[in-house]
């Protein structure tokens, strides 16, 4: 093949048969607060012509994550940029006379670069003329507004010019919500196309998601770990109640079949989850992301909320229900030797003892219950931008699982004795 023949994959940011041309770099920054909630935004760009009408471009272009800056490359020329968030809100990007090629543009959004709507800048009365009625005073909105840049109605977009006089144009606020009726975005997301004629982006604007609970194995080992609390608690309780007939031989032997029963429940319990997931390939051209995600029909749903609140209560209330037999157990025992002494005070003797076993008991029930209303609402986060909220509810939920040694051996003088003589 002859180099004549040869055809070159150029990058974006270049163009031509052999990428010989630069094209246009647009560098737009936003302010945090503006695109805290924002996917992505709509680019317009007009061309005035003379003796005909404006011609309008529309892109979309998604704000990456931790980025306030998005780069847009163009070869055509505009004398207008419009940036459009996914809220309605306008603002003036670039405004010039004539169109340099191979420049780069740098802007920034900012707060007083909004387009206001017609409605903020005239009163009822005005709003309630006819359009061509109301349309006439368009033309004095900017001298009487001076901070003002640009505004618009549902028909058209005015632009403030260096004479403080309006310049408008027609502007259509409506664009393709369903891709033409080709809306392969799932869960009543919106699709969006950059152009009806010829689309060559499509974006979806999803709701608020939820992606399923935390993966399988996470979930399994929690609930065992809640589970083999519960266990020691029972273990406890037939110590106090057998006393001297207690075989510890016979339990550490039970203990072994206890753990692989513990497993196997918790795996079975939870097996339909990693049935009803599948992975679903996101690209979008700048990022590429692979989801797992859950659907669940209403009647498994309803087995999974069961599920949860069975893996929940049970076994902390077991722990909670042992702690207080075993202090009721050893005041009746200490009643019966020492039967002169009233019942309720050997009671106070043993809540005052063993305090610090309801202190767990009731600290693990209140660090679990993020655990169960993350697993139970059907909600995510709007914003990546500002996580640690989301992060910190998460990950306090996990807390009772590392609390092993401050739950049941520091508060125990023989076995912290034990434990500082093993470290």
């Amino acid at each position: 093949m002859s180099l004549n023949k040869s055809t070159c994959l150029c990058t974006e940011s270049v163009y031509g048969t052999r990428c010989e041309n630069i094209k246009n770099q647009i560098d737009i920054e936003f302010d945090d607060d503006k695109i805290g909630m924002m996917p992505f935004v709509f680019i317009h760009f007009i061309t005035a012509i003379e003796n005909d009408d404006h011609q309008r471009t529309t892109i979309l272009k998604k704000i990456n994550f931790d980025q306030n800056i998005i780069t847009v490359f163009i070869t055509h020329s505009f004398h207008v940029l419009f940036i459009e968030l996914t809220n309605r809100t306008y603002y003036l990007g670039v405004l010039r006379e004539k169109f340099i090629e191979s420049e780069h543009i740098q802007t920034r959004i900012l707060s007083n670069y909004r387009c206001w709507s017609i409605s903020e800048l005239m009163n009822n009365t005005f709003l309630n003329y006819s359009f061509v009625h109301r349309a006439k005073y368009y033309r004095y909105l900017c001298r009487q507004q001076k901070q003002l840049i640009c505004f618009y109605d549902n028909r058209y977009m005015c632009i403030c010019d260096v004479t403080r006089f309006s310049n408008c144009f027609t502007f259509s606020h409506t664009l393709f919500y369903d891709c033409q009726g080709e809306n392969v975005c799932e869960n009543g997301g919106l699709c969006f196309q950059d152009n009806a004629s010829c689309p060559i982006l499509s974006i979806c604007a999803c709701p608020e998601c939820y992606y399923g609970a935390k993966y399988m194995i996470l979930k399994v080992l929690v609930a065992s770990n809640d589970w083999l609390y519960g266990c020691v608690a029972l273990e406890r309780v037939i110590t106090v109640i057998n006393s001297v007939k207690f075989n510890q031989i016979k339990s550490k032997q039970m203990a072994k079949w206890i753990i692989l029963c513990v497993f196997l429940l918790t795996i079975i319990t939870h097996i339909h989850d990693p049935i009803h997931r599948r992975l679903i390939n996101d690209s979008d051209g700048d990022e590429q992301r692979l989801w797992c995600l859950v659907r669940y029909s209403s009647s498994v749903n309803i087995f999974n909320i069961f599920i949860t609140f069975f893996h929940f209560l049970i076994p902390f209330s077991i722990n909670l229900i042992s702690t207080i037999t075993i202090i009721i157990s050893i005041a009746r025992s200490r009643s019966k030797v020492r039967p002169r002494t009233p019942f309720t005070q050997h009671l106070r003797q043993q809540l005052q003892q063993h305090k610090h076993h309801l202190f767990a008991s009731c600290a693990l029930i209140l660090l679990s219950i993020p655990r169960l209303i993350i697993s139970l609402i059907r909600g995510c986060m709007k914003s990546l931008r500002d996580p640690w909220l989301y992060i910190f509810g998460y990950l306090i939920s996990f807390i009772p699982s590392m609390m092993t040694i401050i739950v049941f051996v520091l508060p125990v003088k023989k076995y912290k004795d034990e434990f500082t003589t093993v470290i």
